[in-house]
């Protein structure tokens, strides 16, 4: 299917969002959250995973179809449509979002990026590589390389520090930790808040890297905002390896208020 082509107005739902974030951010929490915050407004919404998959050269899966994405959102007033590991300079390069983003629609259409800080989305990502390769399964969540998920993660960032007023942001930390936060940030959609969804873990990628589903229905314990702590002692080491990048740090640092000298030291503590 081309970039051009066109979709039935009434194939689509009312609002669209197209949510960017890295692997092991918690934004699959976070859609959950918005999920709830529509269910009680009263619109159902459908969420459709992982699109995106051609900035990924190790990947021979084929990307849904734009009316495919459709399809599964038939009949929802919100579709929430998720690109993984996707810097905010390639997102045209998928037909999905290219495809919705340009189609004649009288659809609410809105870019949303979630951020969570590099420090404890490069942890769970190292702790999911160490299970995959004792399991003996494939390296999903290594599918990039540090370098490429760098520039995925700092486009994230620099984008929330322009505070571009055509994206939607949530900070994953704050939003976490922070009831008034997460008040202000429905508000943006529109919508009351909803703490509903907040102590399920989500199923996608097996729940947490640490935990799996272990916390499914108490997930606001999970100690999430502290994945160093609970790294295997192989793979610190790692963990400043890969983030050991200045810009890295400083846009860390800006954004979450602590840098590679902080988990440095903490880490060192635990050892």
């Amino acid at each position: 299917m081309s970039h051009n082509a066109s979709i039935a107005k009434t194939e689509q739902p009312d609002i669209i969002h197209h949510v960017f974030a890295m692997q092991r951010s918690g934004h699959h929490a976070v859609i959950n959250w918005l999920q709830g915050c529509y269910a009680q407004a009263g619109q159902d919404s459908v969420h459709v995973n992982d699109v995106y998959h051609g900035h990924v050269e190790s990947i021979t899966v084929s990307d849904p179809t734009p009316q495919e994405v459709l399809v599964q959102g038939l009949g929802a007033a919100v579709l929430l449509i998720n690109y993984e590991d996707v810097a905010l300079s390639q997102k045209n390069s998928s037909v999905v979002y290219h495809t919705l983003q340009s189609s004649q629609t009288d659809s609410s259409v809105s870019d949303i990026v979630i951020i969570r800080d590099w420090y404890n989305m490069a942890a769970s990502r190292l702790k999911s590589i160490e299970l995959a390769m004792c399991r003996r399964e494939p390296l999903q969540l290594h599918r990039l390389g540090w370098a490429a998920l760098a520039e995925a993660w700092k486009s994230h960032a620099r984008a929330a520090l322009q505070a571009d007023p055509s994206l939607h942001f949530v900070q994953y930390n704050q939003w976490l930790t922070d009831p008034a936060y997460r008040v202000r940030k429905a508000q943006d959609f529109g919508l009351a808040n909803s703490d509903s969804s907040l102590l399920t873990v989500p199923k996608f990628g097996n729940g947490s890297s640490f935990d799996g589903l272990a916390y499914d229905g108490t997930g606001s314990s999970m100690n999430v905002l502290r994945r160093w702590d609970n790294l295997p002692p192989q793979c610190v080491g790692e963990l400043l390896a890969v983030s050991d990048d200045p810009e890295i740090n400083e846009l860390n640092v800006i954004l979450f208020g602590f840098g590679h000298t902080d988990v440095s030291r903490a880490v060192g503590s635990c050892q």
